[in-house]
């Protein structure tokens, strides 16, 4: 078996997180032992046991200093930052060989100046710390170009989401889910975490437009996002609108729904995307 240590700085759960809960337990089949280096904050504890149950070895961390030490001696390290002070102060001084992982946002749908600003900092930011990795994967097709256009060698292994989990509903269990969610009318599943890429706004200004069908925010909504839309659905009075915070039957609700609204302003490859396909 070959060792391989994967690190993340994830302040929580989200669409790489779940990439590593899919992808890291079917590893073992291609002769590869993951461990992942996790920060270790309480919010996290639940994906932890979950990998745990999934037979992969989860080792915590208080300190980035702590991760160098301990990955030294595996023979592959697999890094994938939310911060941009992670790829400067940790990426480059891990143990070579070393691969980045790269899911964030690389193109923001803003006007063009603001988009100009984004594509420049990137380049001075995680741009100049990737050049470091022996080897960047991405999730889209498109996502490589954009890092290739930086002079950097990207390869991809695109998303892709488990069809036996988010499948189709028979109409059967389609009338048994929608009965137990308590969906009575046309009902549109809004799912992502409350950030200002995924733009949620534009949802409950839609569900104001549209007072005949329902809305349901799936997604840690904690942020200040989620605070102020919460506020903006009393402001508005909009009772078409429910929060359903962060949910563990994702493909039962997108079985149940009739829509999935994703007005987002920024995207690699969306899991979600692919979910509700």
């Amino acid at each position: 078996m070959l060792e391989v240590a994967f690190i993340t700085d994830a302040p929580r759960v989200a669409g790489s997180e779940i990439w590593l809960l899919e992808r890291l337990p079917r590893l073992d089949s291609l002769g590869l032992q993951p461990t992942l280096f996790l920060p270790q904050r309480p919010n996290l504890d639940g994906f932890a046991e979950v990998l745990e149950r999934k037979g992969v070895r989860v080792r915590r961390y208080a300190r980035l200093g702590e991760v160098l030490e301990a990955t030294a001696p595996y023979a592959l390290r697999v890094f994938q930052g939310w911060r941009e002070t992670t790829y400067h102060l940790l990426f480059p001084r891990l143990a070579r060989p070393k691969v980045a992982v790269v899911h964030e946002q690389l193109d923001y749908r803003y006007p063009a100046g603001l988009r100009q600003i984004y594509h420049l900092l990137y380049r001075l930011g995680k741009g100049s710390a990737l050049r470091g990795a022996d080897r960047i994967l991405t999730v889209s097709w498109w996502a490589a170009r954009f890092l290739r256009g930086l002079g950097l060698e990207a390869e991809v292994v695109p998303n892709g989401v488990d069809p036996d989990r988010f499948r189709p509903a028979d109409p059967e269990e389609r009338v048994r889910l929608r009965r137990a969610y308590g969906f009575r009318r046309f009902t549109v599943l809004v799912p992502g975490r409350f950030a200002p890429e995924k733009n949620q706004l534009a949802a409950l200004f839609t569900a104001r437009k549209v007072p005949e069908m329902d809305f349901l925010f799936a997604g840690d909504d904690d942020s200040p996002l989620g605070v102020l839309s919460r506020g903006l659905k009393r402001t508005l009075g909009l009772g078409n609108v429910r929060f359903l915070g962060r949910r563990e039957d994702m493909p039962e609700l997108y079985r149940a729904a009739d829509a999935v609204l994703l007005p987002t302003l920024g995207e690699n490859q969306s899991l979600a995307t692919l979910e509700a396909m």
